[in-house]
């Protein structure tokens, strides 16, 4: 008697590769602080973000949706906000078929 064959093995991307696959790189520069949000994964996905930063009782929201390719890097936020002192935020991103995740930024003044 002949078995069918095994069904192929489904290989579930690594979590950081599908479950947040929007990171922030914050720096520090002169009188501000400069935000530049990367998006990349393994395979395509649509995201939606929203950064909500600022400091000294000056914040901001912005926010935008992506479809990200495999293998792609993608900016998808380049910004600065001036102002001295120490600056905060938080990252929230919202992936398909993934519960939301948010990453808290710091940049101390």
């Amino acid at each position: 008697m002949m078995l069918p064959p095994e069904p192929p093995a489904v290989q579930t991307p690594a979590p950081d590769q599908v479950a947040q696959p929007v990171r922030a790189i914050v720096t520090r520069t002169g009188n501000g602080v400069h935000v530049v949000l990367i998006g990349e994964s393994a395979r395509a996905i649509r995201v939606d973000y929203t950064l909500t930063a600022g400091g000294h009782g000056n914040r901001a929201t912005q926010g935008g949706a992506a479809r990200l390719e495999p293998g792609r890097r993608a900016t998808l936020l380049d910004l600065t906000q001036h102002g001295g002192g120490d600056w905060s935020g938080v990252l929230e991103v919202r992936v398909d078929g993934y519960p939301a995740y948010r990453t808290a930024l710091h940049a101390a003044g």
